[in-house]
């Protein structure tokens, strides 16, 4: 009795317990249901917004990776073009490189050629000094030679003027003086050597004279001649007595006038020959002295032309001067310039080589670059392609989410009423079964 009381309150108990467990963990999965379903709908609300904004961007993303693969494609077009236009950079590089080369050898020649302009320019400047220096002297030379032309014009006039003019005394005199002696000699009983020596000194007189005269430019008149020629004729007539010394006077007399020789001349001879060396000396004289003036005119009408000649002379030779000194000082500046040239055209040569291997290096470049592109507009392309992908499945994965949104929204508590009235129902009947077991044990004890 005591035993099977026992075991029914035990077994009551568990019962009890069974349904009170099962009761809890009812309320707990009911609790927690309608605490996460509220989450779950917030989350799938901000899930389905997110996703939203995730189709938004990938299409963005899908419209950006095209225009990103167009201008990938423009670029991979832009890279062949640029490794087109550095290859031909780089061979105009070094087709300049040998220009610049050439071009610096050629300065270098050019400055080598100025330096001998400019050693040649000083040469002329120095030639041209003198030159002008000489052009000077015959200006010089001439202007002289004209003032002594002017000088023995006036003493050329100045003789034929003396031949001219009136002269007392003088050469005429004398010449009658030696018909004196001739006479004195046909009338003399003296020697004949003595006449001779007196007919020498006479003779040494008249030279003397004569030659004082005419030295010193005495002037003769047409009468003075003319009586000097009637005196000459006088003398010629009294001199039949001196034929035999007629040698030993020519001899006194050699150098006053021309005697023509003879074997046997005679003193009449003589003093006609005298006659007319006289007349042919004063007739001489003054032609002479009217052909000097008259040839010292031709020759200084002559001389003014070269006067203008060598004064032109000279000032073409200053000019000159002048200029050959411009020259100088300009192939000086041109060989300074060209040797500049030269080691500017020797930087300009390194510069266009460093250029032209930048070049190359750039063709090298731009040629990788152009392969870059074309990898990087495949990748582009692919990357389009994976956009778009991404677009769609971010669109269904919204869909998704939007339909998760509209499933958690309807997890309300009036939408779950019914599984709470089925539970609550299903506890209800645990309850009342538990009630019914414990009234009968409760009766059949």
């Amino acid at each position: 009795m005591t035993s099977a009381t026992f075991s029914t309150h035990r077994h009551g108990a568990g019962a009890k317990t069974a349904l009170t467990v099962l009761a809890v963990l009812l309320l707990v999965v009911f609790g927690l249901f309608m605490l996460t379903s509220d989450k779950i709908t917030s989350g799938a609300a901000q899930l389905a917004d997110g996703l939203e904004t995730a189709h938004a961007g990938s299409g963005d993303l899908a419209a950006g990776a095209v225009t990103l693969a167009d201008g990938n494609a423009q670029l991979a077009d832009g890279a062949a073009s640029a490794a087109a236009g550095a290859a031909k950079l780089s061979d105009g590089a070094g087709s300049a490189a040998d220009g610049a080369t050439r071009l610096a050898a050629g300065a270098d020649s050019l400055a080598a050629g100025a330096q001998s302009a400019a050693s040649g320019a000083l040469s002329v400047s120095s030639g041209s000094t003198k030159v002008a220096s000489g052009a000077n002297s015959v200006a010089a030379g001439v202007d002289s030679a004209i003032d002594g032309v002017a000088q023995l014009r006036a003493g050329a006039i100045a003789l034929r003027d003396g031949v001219l003019s009136t002269q007392p005394g003088g050469l005429i005199r004398s010449i009658s003086d030696i018909g004196l002696i001739v006479d004195g000699v046909g009338s003399s009983t003296g020697t004949l050597a003595g006449v001779a020596a007196g007919s020498r000194t006479e003779a040494q007189n008249l030279q003397a004279y004569i030659s004082a005269n005419l030295a010193v430019g005495e002037p003769l008149t047409a009468d003075e001649l003319t009586a000097l020629l009637t005196a000459a004729g006088t003398w010629n007539a009294q001199a039949n007595a001196l034929n035999t010394n007629l040698l030993g006077l020519q001899n006194a007399i050699s150098g006053t006038a021309p005697i023509a020789p003879s074997t046997t001349p005679t003193l009449k001879q003589a003093m006609g020959a005298l006659s007319a060396g006289v007349t042919n000396l004063a007739t001489t004289k003054i032609d002479g002295a009217n052909g000097l003036v008259g040839g010292l005119d031709t020759f200084r009408t002559k001389l003014l032309p070269l006067q203008q000649g060598a004064a032109s002379l000279a000032a073409g030779a200053s000019d000159l001067n002048a200029g050959a000194s411009k020259l100088t000082t300009g192939t000086q500046n041109l060989a300074a310039g060209s040797t500049t040239l030269a080691e500017n055209a020797g930087a300009l040569a390194s510069g266009v080589g460093a250029l032209a291997s930048g070049a190359s290096e750039l063709a090298d470049g731009t040629a990788a670059l152009s392969e870059g592109a074309a990898s990087a507009s495949d990748g582009s392309t692919q990357l389009s392609d994976g956009a778009s992908t991404l677009d769609a499945g971010t669109a269904q994965l919204a869909d998704g989410a939007t339909q998760l949104h509209s499933g958690a929204s309807s997890m309300t508590f009036g939408s779950l009423l019914p599984w709470v009235l089925v539970i609550g129902g299903v506890l209800v009947v645990l309850l009342g079964l538990w009630i019914v077991h414990r009234v009968r044990s409760r009766s059949a004890a």
